[in-house]
């Protein structure tokens, strides 16, 4: 999905490439085109800063200077989304060999 980028959003994403972090919360308007929830960080106490690595912060630039965000195929929305109650399912449910 395309999204034009305004100018609260690219004031969202240079902040973040400034603390080359990213806050998840209630007024982020990436949380808001990623469909994250912040409850879910509540919810299993997961920290809200999350780090992002260079390539993520060259998609950010990419971003900037094409005037619109691509959200398919994204490692930012990758880096910043939690995992998927079927995700955790299947992490619970896998079995070590090591008894």
């Amino acid at each position: 999905m395309r999204k034009k980028i305004t100018i609260r959003l690219k004031n969202e994403i240079l902040l973040t490439l400034k603390n080359e972090s990213f806050e998840v919360s209630n007024e982020s308007q990436l949380c808001e085109i990623f469909d994250i929830n912040i409850r879910f960080f509540e919810l299993f106490k997961r920290p809200k800063n999350i780090k992002i690595d260079r390539q993520c912060k060259i998609e950010l630039l990419q971003w900037i200077k094409q005037g619109y965000l691509e959200t398919n195929n994204s490692l930012f929305g990758k880096t910043i989304t939690p995992p998927t109650f079927l995700d955790v399912m299947k992490a619970a449910s896998v079995v070590n060999d090591d008894d």
